[in-house]
């Protein structure tokens, strides 16, 4: 009884006990310069048929009762087509869900509103998108091909067809300047008044092997774990490159 009162705790508006997670798709064509996913992939995406997957939480639907589902794919909104007949699909069979999914911010920011709608009433109730900074040197030297302004209207967007934003932010990336990084925590706090349904995660910069930030992390000084121990150190709220200081550190942690 105490365990299941302590899961009342993590009941978001967009999940429930009888959640699934699902992957459908692999891959990432986009190229962020901190990313994994596009040494392990290549450019190459593959995914499943939209048929199969509707399919699929149709009979988990009938079978397990499910309610909800939570897309893990390394972007499911590689562009609009995919997650828009998805959720047509779903509005079509009549199968109700709530839902939600890994996105790219300058793929939502070019939806129509109608296509928002659609997102809003298929279910659709949080989007986790890679936001990473509020300083445009920074967006531009990680290749996100987004701006800050992008970053606003899409929470905005969220804001009014009743969909949860998810930010992922980071500071301490190589080459970053204090005022790059002050400009991260000021787009947090724009974000968290207009966007009061906003979720805000910050992070500290942690290189990826096989990545091009990586590379050039090790010319500037970061030391790479040589056993299978050292890597396990590696969380995002532990410093791992010697110009993220305990300062910075102590700042991430005071505003999680």
């Amino acid at each position: 009884f105490d365990l299941i009162k302590d899961m009342r705790n993590y009941i978001t508006p967009y999940t429930s006990p009888r959640t699934i997670s699902l992957y459908t798709s692999q891959g990432c064509p986009y190229g962020c310069k901190f990313c994994v996913v596009d040494s392990v992939y290549g450019k190459k995406f593959s995914s499943w048929p939209i048929e199969t997957v509707v399919g699929m939480i149709d009979r988990c639907v009938k079978k397990y009762a499910i309610d909800g589902v939570n897309f893990i794919d390394d972007n499911f909104f590689i562009g609009k087509k995919r997650p828009l007949e998805f959720a047509e699909q779903l509005l079509r069979s009549n199968i109700k869900i709530n839902w939600s999914a890994n996105a790219r911010i300058d793929v939502l920011c070019r939806l129509k509103p109608e296509e928002w709608e659609m997102l809003d009433r298929s279910g659709c109730k949080r989007l986790l998108v890679g936001a990473e900074s509020g300083a445009q040197a920074t967006l531009d030297r990680l290749n996100k091909k987004i701006t800050v302004e992008m970053i606003i209207e899409f929470g905005c967007l969220c804001y009014k067809y009743n969909i949860i934003p998810c930010f992922s932010m980071m500071v301490g990336v190589p080459d970053e300047t204090q005022e790059e990084i002050d400009n991260t925590f000021k787009l947090i706090d724009t974000l968290s008044k207009k966007v009061p349904t906003s979720e805000l995660l910050l992070f500290l910069y942690t290189p990826y092997p096989g990545t091009i930030l990586y590379d050039l992390s090790l010319e500037k000084g970061f030391v790479e774990p040589q056993s299978l121990e050292g890597w396990s150190e590696f969380y995002l709220n532990i410093p791992t490159v010697p110009w993220v200081k305990d300062e910075l550190r102590e700042r991430v942690e005071g505003y999680n």
